[in-house]
């Protein structure tokens, strides 16, 4: 009886570590995290992204409009509403679809305003052309007159009507002409007491100056005798290498011997119209 009842005494303990293993086992098997359910999870990413096509297509329209590629539009429209990554391409291809009517207005839209700036930068070169040459018509009618001198190489090339002289450096006529030529060159060898030097041609300013930067210079000479009304301004201003543009007539040759012995002639021009540059 003794014996029984003391493994009655001994039993108790273990039956009730039993029981609380057993209701521990069960709490953690309540409480276990459940598994994810991927395609609840996918299905209501998908409702999300077709919930919100709408506003990422109106998103992506309003940016195509202010300047940005369909592409880029769509890309961060659908970004910028958070469309999860598994469903951003299926509405970035859609919305590209969405937006094309919207990127070919804008690029009409460019291509007719480029047009009508255009149109108007030619409207405004053809009436300030229109403007100097009614300007220059006045002036030139007064320079005849007599009412003023001429002032521009345009009046020049106006009220003289001269040929191109630069092929005369290169081989002047045996008898020299009298008529009007215009010229351009540099300064090369002045005379300190007159107002004249021997110049260096060169066709024109653009000429001289591709000439310098490909280091090439063609050494066709010319003399240049200047009147007395612009003697004054030629000794204050004038340097030599210094570039200069006129109107004159065809006067006279001059002799002259290069360094290597050789005897030319060069064309001696009297100038009518004279300008630095």
């Amino acid at each position: 009886m003794k014996t029984f009842a003391g493994a009655i005494l001994l039993a108790v303990p273990l039956i009730a570590s039993a029981q609380n293993t057993f209701e521990g086992v069960v709490r953690g098997l309540l409480n276990m995290p459940q598994k994810p359910d991927y395609r609840a999870q996918l299905e209501r990413q998908a409702a999300d992204a077709e919930d919100k096509r709408s506003a990422v297509e109106e998103a992506a329209i309003e940016k195509v409009r202010n300047g940005a590629g369909p592409h880029a539009a769509c890309s961060q429209a659908a970004d910028e509403h958070r469309i999860a990554r598994d469903f951003s391409l299926k509405i970035e291809r859609t919305c590209l679809q969405a937006v094309n009517d919207a990127y070919l207005e804008r690029q009409q839209a460019v291509e007719q305003q480029r047009r009508e700036e255009a149109a108007a930068r030619e409207a405004e070169r053809k009436e300030k052309e229109a403007a100097a040459l009614l300007a220059l018509e006045r002036n030139v009618a007064d320079i005849r007159a007599g009412r003023r001198k001429v002032g521009t190489l345009q009046e020049a090339d106006a009220i003289y009507q001269p040929q191109n002289g630069t092929p005369l450096a290169s081989a002047p006529k045996v008898r020299p002409d009298g008529k009007t030529y215009f010229i351009s060159g540099t300064i090369e060898s002045p005379d300190s007491k007159a107002p004249a030097f021997t110049a260096i041609a060169n066709g024109s300013k653009v000429a001289y100056q591709l000439a310098q930067a490909w280091n090439h210079r063609e050494y066709l000479y010319f003399h240049v005798r200047l009147p007395k009304e612009i003697e004054e301004i030629y000794f204050d201003q004038a340097k030599v290498g210094q570039g200069f543009t006129l109107v004159g007539k065809y006067s006279a040759n001059v002799d002259y011997e290069t360094v290597a012995g050789q005897k030319k002639s060069m064309p001696v021009f009297e100038a009518l119209y004279f300008e630095f540059w």
